[in-house]
């Protein structure tokens, strides 16, 4: 019993207050958050489970075997819901059935081992053994960790990268779980580090909220005032601001629905053609801002001529103005510089 104490104790406490949290929380549809909802009472009711087979284990009674092959089939069987559950969060589109393919494979294959010896076997003894398929339901697991990793819940590039490091830091816990079970015999250790697993996604989704734009998937104004007090004074950058032209005709003319998507095509060629090379801001209705820390003005030049291109196809343009930031100097005339270009440029397309 001090085992599952020690094992429990902080997942359960973590889980019953994310429950809480969840609850409150009304930055997240409701989709969203029943689906986070579902993925937290299914761990807390694998921490049970995996708690009495452990309890089961030791006992004596004739009939406890076949407890212990329900309980192993329930362990066996849904831990890869919970993954699962967490990729529909925030998957943009409709969420295939193909990817149910392995969970629904991965649950037959656990139901037959409640007779026969396939993932596991509990014998009339009470003794347990693994099965040639052993490695079925944590390699399901791992899969669906995977897809979040190549499908990050980020719309466009920006925080996508952060986000596949955090995903994949998650599935190393998985997999040091799974040995420290395996073959340290550490007990009741699986669904703890889930839980962890679950509430540092569920944090690292709720600042990202905060971060990006909804709409463009820029990073927002207020992590643009961040890069700023973080550039003043210390790096050099090249500034870049950028503002899509007759804008208000768009909105007035078609309305703000056909506004939104123009910003959100803008938005996407924009990131997509600076991607590596610089990071988009959304810093007004239709302003943006780049900042890049490593490339030269001529690659930065580059980049927003194909942006240029691109998006003359849908007969969007827009003027800019960019310089070079040196730490030396004050970066708010830095900024009053390139808003100053942009205005130019502006007038100068105008004129044409």
């Amino acid at each position: 019993m001090r085992t599952l104490v020690y094992s429990n104790a902080v997942p359960l406490t973590g889980l019953l207050f994310l429950l809480y949290l969840i609850n409150i929380n009304y930055l997240f549809s409701k989709k969203q958050n029943r689906l986070f909802r579902s993925a937290v009472l299914i761990n807390l009711g694998l921490i049970v489970i995996t708690s009495l087979d452990y309890i089961f284990r030791w006992q004596e009674e004739p009939s406890i075997w076949y407890l212990r092959r329900i309980t192993s089939f329930l362990n066996f069987s849904c831990g890869s819901i919970i993954p699962m559950l967490l990729m529909r969060i925030f998957y943009k589109e409709k969420f295939k059935k193909i990817f149910y393919i392995p969970l629904i494979i991965n649950a037959v294959v656990c139901f037959f081992s409640i007779f026969v010896n396939i993932v596991f076997y509990i014998g009339t003894d009470n003794n347990y053994d693994r099965g040639i398929l052993f490695f079925l339901p944590a390699a399901t697991t791992l899969f669906y960790l995977a897809l979040m990793i190549f499908f990050p819940a980020q719309k466009y590039d920006q925080g996508k990268k952060t986000e596949q490091i955090i995903i994949a830091a998650i599935m190393a816990t998985i997999i040091l779980s799974i040995i420290l079970e395996v073959k340290y015999r550490y007990y009741c250790l699986n669904y703890g580090f889930s839980a962890l697993g679950i509430i540092i996604y569920y944090i690292s989704q709720n600042i990202n909220f905060f971060a990006i734009d909804s709409l463009t998937g820029a990073y927002n104004r207020q992590m643009f005032n961040l890069a700023v007090s973080k550039t003043q004074s210390k790096q050099d950058c090249m500034l870049c601001l950028i503002d899509i032209n007759h804008f208000k005709y768009i909105n007035d003319t078609f309305g703000h629905e056909e506004g939104d998507k123009a910003l959100v095509f803008f938005s996407e060629i924009i990131i997509k053609n600076m991607r590596k090379i610089a990071t988009v801001y959304r810093t007004g209705g239709d302003e943006f801002m780049l900042v890049a820390k490593k490339e030269n003005e001529t690659v930065i030049q580059d980049a927003i001529d194909k942006s240029k291109m691109e998006l003359s196809e849908r007969k969007l343009s827009f003027a800019y103005g960019m310089t070079h930031y040196r730490a030396v100097n004050d970066i708010q005339d830095a900024l009053r510089e390139i808003d100053k270009l942009m205005y130019e440029n502006k007038k100068l397309a105008s004129e044409r």
